[in-house]
């Protein structure tokens, strides 16, 4: 049986045979007679002389299968009745020609399926899709092999006139190539313009046409519009909420909140008006109606469904809450002013000021908001009255704040002033600012102020102070010097302090107050520098006279003349080269106020001093007093500056032949001095030679020798005492008392005696004499110290202390002094001793010793501590210890047992010779409790 291509499909009433006209050669048909039958199946390659037919049937709204037989035509022959599970089916077989057939039905829908290529479309129906969105249509050619069609399958647009308009693959509706055989059909956002039929075509090989078509109905989706999801009504007011609707077919509007249906009988007595898109609610409290309403759509037709919350919230208009009271602030000073206000929307603060909106800026720090203003560096100009204005949607509300300013004192600022010396001066300070107000003037550490009604003036006689309403004014007689400097201005208030100061130049004279001390000496060739320094106002002019009375420049070769930068001193350098240089020079400071100040320094020629007369002062043990009678009343010109004392033993003195330079000899240099020269550190008992000369500018005087001897030691001097590091002031607790070392009379010093008494009290003036009796003796002093500390006086207190020193030949005199303790317990800091310092040192090391001692007996088991413990305690040193442990278990083998076992052996033995030693001599732990170590 040939297989025919095509699909046919008509109902009851048409004239079918037309229809089959398009059948060619041998027709295989299955016709199914129900309300609706509906064709499902068609596998391929059936063969000839059967046929396999899978049909559903639909009755009403049950599905049932309606069969699943194989068919023999012989069986059937040319006609044949199918029955299966309820459903009828008329079989024809026509072998040769055209087989037209007619049959009628009532309510019957008749399915032609012709086993063979065809197409199929997927889905089948697009009825009732929603506008706005994107779905697809495939239409596919089932059946087929690449050979058998021509091309893809393609897609027209079945338009009003009747004619297919081919659709494109691009745009809004489009055509996408799946493959050769398939071919969808893409709607994106279909639009109620998109409706109609809308065709599948494609051509076999062998010239056939395969149609399918469907058809599209949209309807249009619910969409809300101009329906804020947020409505803010006014508190107090009606309130309108709004849900617009579009949709085709309309839909239906209900409301509802906290899921309850919105009606017009409730007893919010709400109003639904404008087809419900409009919720009216009275009188709209924000206690009691802000919140969440939905609004819900439902076409009917469609069943479609969409809803919206809607965030219902109340305007409420401002209300300010708060505003600062009125205040007082200084100047220079900062002001807060606050303001905060209630409502919904959120209200802005702003400031406002004689009308005029107040713009934050660096003086104006304002925060909407917080509400606060901070109005910086305030003056007298930001006093006034300042208004809040709370602002929101709904309308706005204002409240003020007075401000007032206290102004921080003013001075007028003043120029100085010169006044001449001996004149009477006024000193005008004028002044503005908040009262009260003080206003003092100063100079120096002088405090002028005008004094209290009722009370003397305790100014010094030449000031006098007076008052005004803005002023005040200094009064000063007779100026002197000291009146020169800075007075100042100083007023005062409470919102702070404001001066403003003058310099009075006092104008005097020029007085010369330093220059060259005595005579200047010189010699030929060198130079002498010459200064005088001046006090004067207005500043001086310096000239400098020669020797002769002329004035003197500089001459870049003898003569230099300089004036310091403040004009208060000047020099002269001159280069001395011939006899007519030496004289007497002479500086004058001038500065146009009454007379020149004149001042004249000697300028000598420097001779050698002249051979020195030695004169040796009595004789002492171990130094010489030694006089020079002809250096007494030296003319300047040769006095000496240093005069130089070369002392030799006399043994080693060899007269005429001996070298001075040698290294027996011993050089003293000393300043000259119109007295006696003392040389120091010479032997007891010893012959001496001196040899000496004298040196100043101009070179050394001729050599002078003497002998002289020393005498037997004796006592030495008494010690000096040093002063006290405060005054005559120490600590009750710590008093340190020092002196300096005496003369030792020729004999090593042995150590200081050091006595002390308590003079009485210093609060009731009760101090006593010094009483011979009641002399507290202090500890000795070594003699490499010179000083001691008296620990735990009596505070507040007067106390003498007095020392001696002590050597083989006797006691020097007693040297005291007097010192006062404090009432404070202060400490007085000493040096260390060098017994403490040796002690502090031994304590280290032996901490050092004990920490290394201990760490070998825990790591190393040695050390003095174990020694200790083995042969005094009887403790067994951790080696054996474990030997023995380990001879229990048997764990030590037969060759280490032995010696072990000698050493357990041997400390058994030591243990009970010292039990029989105990034993002969008593109880020898009892002893040891006994003894004293």
């Amino acid at each position: 049986m040939a297989n025919i291509r095509g699909t046919m499909t008509m109902t009851v009433g048409q004239n079918w045979m037309d229809n089959q006209e398009r059948l060619y050669g041998s027709v295989n048909f299955i016709i199914f007679l129900s309300k609706q039958c509906v064709y499902t199946n068609l596998p391929d390659g059936l063969p000839t002389q059967m046929a396999k037919r899978y049909i559903q049937c639909s009755w009403g709204l049950e599905r049932r299968i309606c069969g699943d037989r194989l068919v023999q035509y012989s069986q059937l022959g040319a006609f044949g009745v199918f029955d299966a599970a309820g459903c009828k089916a008329l079989f024809f077989q026509s072998s040769m020609s055209y087989v037209r057939c007619a049959l009628l039905f009532y309510f019957c829908t008749v399915v032609v399926a012709v086993y063979g290529v065809h197409l199929e479309l997927n889905p089948r129906t697009l009825q009732n899709r929603k506008t706005g969105e994107n779905f697809a249509v495939q239409c596919k050619i089932k059946d087929a092999s690449p050979a058998d069609v021509l091309g893809h399958p393609k897609w027209f647009h079945a338009m009003p006139t009747g004619a297919d308009q081919p659709i494109s693959s691009t745009g809004r509706v489009g055509v996408k190539q799946i493959d050769s055989f398939t071919s969808n059909l893409l709607f994106t956002k279909a639009e109620r313009s998109d409706e109609g039929t809308y065709k599948c075509i494609a051509q076999t090989t062998g010239g056939n046409v395969l149609a399918q078509s469907i058809d599209l109905k949209l309807y249009e989706k619910i969409q809300f519009f101009d329906t804020p999801t947020t409505q803010h009504p006014r508190d107090g007011s009606d309130a309108v909420i709004v849900c617009h609707v579009k949709a085709d077919p309309p839909a239906s509007i209900l409301w509802f909140r906290n899921d309850q249906l919105i009606t017009e009988e409730s007893e919010r007595k709400y109003k639904l008006l404008n087809g419900n898109s409009e919720l009216l609610i009275p009188t709209f409290s924000v206690e009691r109606d802000n919140g969440i309403y939905r609004c819900e759509a439902i076409q009917e037709e469609t069943g479609d469904f969409q809803s919206l919350e809607i965030t219902v919230e109340a305007y409420v208009k401002p209300e300010i809450t708060f505003i600062s009271p009125s205040m007082e602030v200084f100047e220079k000073s900062q002001a807060h002013l606050l303001c905060t206000a209630t409502g919904t929307p959120r209200p802005e603060i702003s400031w406002l000021k004689g009308g005029h909106r107040i713009a934050s800026d660096k003086k104006y720090e304002i925060n909407p908001q917080s509400g606060e203003m901070v109005i910086n560096d305030v003056d007298s100009e930001d006093a006034g009255i300042y208004t809040c204005q709370a602002e929101n949607s709904v309308e706005s509300t204002t409240d003020t704040v007075n401000l007032d300013v206290f102004l921080m004192p003013k001075v007028v600022p003043m120029s100085d002033v010169e006044v001449k010396k001996g004149d009477n001066m006024e000193l005008l300070c004028k002044f503005s600012g908040g009262k009260p107000m003080s206003v003092v003037w100063k100079h120096k550490d002088m405090i002028f102020e005008e004094p209290v009604d009722g009370f003397e003036s305790n100014l010094p006689e030449r000031y006098a102070v007076h008052a005004e309403e803005d002023s005040l004014t200094l009064h000063v007689f007779q100026l002197e010097l000291n009146d020169s400097g800075v007075f100042e201005c100083v007023a005062t208030n409470k919102a702070g302090s404001n001066s403003a100061s003058l310099t009075v130049s006092v104008i005097y004279p020029p007085v010369i107050t330093k220059s060259n001390e005595g005579i200047v000496r010189a010699v030929n060739g060198q130079e002498v520098t010459l200064f005088c320094e001046a006090s004067a106002m207005p500043l001086p002019t310096w000239t400098w006279l020669s020797s002769s009375g002329s004035e003197l420049f500089t001459d870049e070769t003898k003569y230099f003349v300089n004036t310091s930068v403040n004009q208060l001193s000047s020099s002269l350098r001159v280069v001395m080269s011939d006899i007519q240089d030496y004289g007497r020079y002479a500086c004058k400071a001038d500065n146009g106020v009454g007379e020149t100040a004149f001042h004249s320094i000697d300028v000598v020629q420097i001779r050698q001093p002249p051979k020195p007369e030695l004169m040796f002062e009595n004789q002492h043990p171990n130094y010489a007093s030694i006089l020079i009678p002809n250096y007494a009343g030296l003319d300047a010109k040769e006095q000496p500056l240093l005069v130089v004392f070369e002392v030799v033993k006399e043994s080693n003195f060899v007269e005429n032949d001996f070298n001075w330079d040698s290294s027996d000899v011993v050089q003293t240099d000393l300043t000259f001095d119109s007295t006696s020269y003392n040389v120091r550190g010479l032997t007891p008992m010893t012959k001496y030679v001196f040899r000496v000369h004298a040196k100043n500018e101009a070179g050394s005087s001729e050599y002078a020798e003497a002998s002289y001897e020393t005498v037997k030691p004796r006592i030495p001097e008494a010690p000096t005492f040093k002063p006290f590091q405060d005054g005559n002031q120490c600590s009750p607790a710590s008093c340190v008392i020092e002196w300096d070392e005496p003369n030792d009379g020729g004999s090593d010093i042995l150590g200081y005696d050091v006595q002390y008494q308590s003079l009485g009290s210093l609060d009731g003036q009760s101090t006593m004499a010094v009483d011979e009796n009641r002399w507290l003796v202090a500890d000795t002093v070594p003699p490499n110290e010179q000083f001691i500390i008296l620990r735990n006086l009596d505070p507040t207190s007067a106390y003498m202390v007095r020392i001696k020193a002590r050597n083989d030949e006797g006691d020097s005199n007693w040297e005291q002094t007097f010192f006062e303790t404090t009432a404070e317990m202060w400490t007085s800091t000493a040096s260390i001793t060098a017994g403490g310092i040796v002690a502090i040192v031994f304590f280290v090391l032996l901490i050092i010793f004990i920490i290394v001692d201990v760490s070998c007996y825990y790591i190393n088991h040695c050390g003095l501590l174990m020694c200790v413990c083995v042969n005094l305690c009887g403790k067994t040193p951790p080696d054996v210890k474990a030997k023995e442990i380990a001879l229990e278990e048997g764990q030590i083998s037969s060759d280490e047992k032995k010696p072990l076992k000698d050493a357990l052996q041997n400390q058994t033995d030591d243990k009970n010779d010292v039990m029989e030693e105990t034993l002969m001599y008593g109880h020898k732990n009892e002893e040891k409790k006994n003894t004293v170590v």
